[in-house]
């Protein structure tokens, strides 16, 4: 077992796809990215080396969870929020917050292939932004799609209003 050796409160981790980082988000808002190679790690016990930090949602009471996104040619820090956004960090600094909840944001999902974001927030609704580019959205020409009509767009989000799912 990996260590992380501070005294910040951890509220989430996940993996990159590759599995050589971890992306941790603590309580105070606070994004860390970790190389959790094997040499990276310089003395036991260790977690790897923090290679990048993000900042600019909230987390301070809830355990949010935050996403590490490649599409083959960057990374992408993905989150939700208490501020009721969803915000998306390029590896330049950039960053973006989308609207659409009316409440938490606790999850996010990010699949390659479909080029699809799924939120998930205590308000009950489920985020659904279909064919989205993370590069477009950084740069403000993501596009949304609202292809069914059980689906109601609010702001740049498509948030399910039903039990459909």
């Amino acid at each position: 077992m990996l260590i992380l050796s501070s005294y910040i409160c951890r509220a989430c981790a996940s993996y990159s796809p590759n599995g050589t980082q971890a992306l941790i988000s603590n309580f105070g808002g606070l994004i860390e990215l970790y190389d959790i190679t094997r040499e990276s790690r310089t003395r036991i016990p260790t977690f790897g080396n923090c290679v990048r930090t993000v900042t600019g949602h909230q987390n301070n009471k809830y355990s949010i969870n935050s996403e590490i996104v490649t599409d083959g040619e960057h990374s992408f820090i993905i989150s939700g929020s208490e501020d009721k956004m969803v915000y998306i960090w390029g590896e330049n600094g950039s960053m973006k917050s989308l609207p659409g909840h009316e409440d938490v944001v606790l999850s996010v999902a990010y699949e390659n292939v479909s080029k699809c974001l799924v939120t998930g927030s205590t308000d009950g609704s489920l985020g659904v932004w279909r064919g989205i580019e993370l590069d477009s959205v950084l740069n403000g020409k993501a596009m949304m799609m609202n292809d069914s009509s059980e689906v109601a767009v609010v702001g740049d989000a498509m948030v399910v209003t039903d039990d459909s799912c």
